[in-house]
C-alpha cells in the first residue's frame, strides 16, 4: 500500500471521527463539571494512544517507501493548503469523498503525476456506491475532473474518462453533460488527429460522449460538428471499425432527439450519415453495428425529410429483411423500416 493511499485512508477515518467525537461532546456537556473532567482525561489518554499507534503504523510502511517520514510530512503539508472548492456547510466539505477531491486539486497543483492517478483510482473505485457517484457527480468538482482528462498523462486521462464513463450513467450525472462534453471532445479531436489507430482512452472518450448525448443541446453543437468532421478526415487505419462501433452510439442518441436530428440534417453532418450508410450497405462490424446503423436511419425517416444518399444501402435493407438466414432483431428492424420508407 502506498504512503499516500494511507494518508487517504486516514483523512476519511479522521472525518468519521469527527462527526463521532462531535456526537460525544455534545452529550459531555448534559453531564457534570467533574464528569467532564475526567472523561476529557480519558479522550486525551486514548488520542495519545491512537496517534501513538497510527505513527508506528506510519512509520512501518514508510520504511518500505522510497520517501522518508519527513518527506511524508511535506505530502502531508502541501495536502492540507486551503482548498478552492466552495462547499455548503462545513459539514459537507468533510465528507470523505470532498476530503478525497480535496487531496486531488493539492497534487495536481504540485504536479505529482503517480498521486494524482492513485487519488483518481480511489475515487473511480468509490463510483460503485450510487450514493458517492452522486457526490461525485456535483458540478462542484467537473473542474477538476475536467482538468484531469486534459493531463499529460495517458494513464491519467483514462482513469478521469472512466469516471466520468460512470457519471454520464447516472441520471443526476447527466446534467453535467454541457460541461464535459466540449472538452471530452477537445481531447478526443487530439487523439484522433494523434493516434494511428483507435485506443482504450478514445474509446472511452467516445462512449462518455454518446452517453451524454442523450441530453444534447444546441450549445454544444459546434463542438459535435468538430468531432465528426475530424473522425472523417483523420487517418486511423481502423476508422470503419471506430465509427462502428463508437461514433454510431452518438449518431444513435442524437437520432433520436428533434435537436440532434436537425443537427445531422445539417451540410457539414451530411457524410456522417452517409458513412452510416456505407457501413450498412458493407455490412460491416457485426449484428450491433449493423442495428445501431438501422435504427437511425429509420428515425432520421420517421422524424425528418432526410433521403437516402446511397441506393446500394436500400437495397441493403430489402435484403435483410427477405431473407431467411438473416438475424432476426436485422430482419424485423429492416422489415419496419421499409413500411416506413414505403409509407412515404
Amino acid at each position: 500500500m502506498s504512503a499516500l493511499r494511507i494518508f487517504i485512508t486516514s483523512v476519511i477515518l479522521c472525518v468519521t471521527g469527527f462527526y463521532v467525537k462531535k456526537y460525544f461532546d455534545e452529550i459531555e456537556e448534559q453531564k457534570s463539571k467533574a464528569q467532564r473532567e475526567n472523561q476529557d482525561i480519558k479522550e486525551e489518554d486514548n488520542a495519545a494512544e491512537s496517534a501513538e499507534s497510527y505513527y508506528d503504523d506510519f512509520e512501518d510502511e514508510s520504511s518500505s517507501s522510497t520517501r522518508s517520514i519527513e518527506e511524508e510530512l511535506e505530502v502531508y503539508t502541501d495536502i492540507v493548503a486551503p482548498s478552492h472548492l466552495v462547499y455548503e456547510d462545513e459539514d459537507a466539505e468533510k465528507s470523505p469523498i470532498n476530503a478525497l477531491f480535496h487531496v486531488l486539486e493539492q497534487v495536481l497543483i504540485s504536479d505529482k503525476v503517480q498521486e494524482v492517478i492513485t487519488v483518481l483510482e480511489e475515487i473511480l473505485f468509490r463510483t460503485s456506491n450510487e450514493e458517492e457517484l452522486i457526490k461525485i457527480a456535483d458540478h462542484k468538482k467537473s473542474p477538476l475532473i475536467s482538468q484531469c482528462i486534459t493531463h499529460e498523462s495517458e494513464r491519467v486521462i483514462l482513469i478521469a474518462t472512466k469516471i466520468i464513463e460512470k457519471i454520464s450513467l447516472n441520471k443526476s450525472g447527466q446534467e453535467s453533460g454541457n460541461m464535459y462534453v466540449p472538452v471530452l471532445i477537445q481531447v478526443a479531436n487530439s487523439q484522433l488527429i494523434q493516434s494511428k489507430k483507435s485506443n482504450e482512452v478514445l474509446k472511452s472518450l467516445t462512449n462518455c460522449i454518446a452517453n451524454f448525448s442523450s441530453n444534447y443541446t444546441q450549445e454544444i453543437e459546434s463542438s459535435y460538428v468538430s468531432l465528426f468532421g475530424t473522425a472523417s478526415s483523420c487517418s486511423l487505419t481502423d476508422s470503419d471499425d471506430f465509427f462502428g462501433y463508437c461514433l454510431t452510439k452518438v449518431v444513435v442518441s442524437l437520432s433520436e432527439q428533434k435537436l440532434g436530428q436537425q443537427l445531422l440534417l445539417k451540410s457539414e453532418m451530411e457524410n456522417t450519415m452517409e458513412w452510416v450508410e456505407r457501413l450498412l450497405e458493407e455490412k460491416q462490424g457485426g449484428k450491433d453495428v449493423q442495428l445501431r446503423c438501422l435504427y437511425a436511419i429509420n428515425n432520421m425517416v420517421n422524424e425528418t425529410n432526410w433521403t437516402f444518399r446511397r441506393q446500394r444501402s436500400k437495397r441493403t435493407i430489402i435484403e435483410y429483411a427477405h431473407d431467411e438466414n438473416c438475424d432476426r432483431e436485422i430482419a424485423e428492424r429492416s422489415s419496419d423500416l421499409l413500411l416506413n420508407l414505403n409509407d412515404d
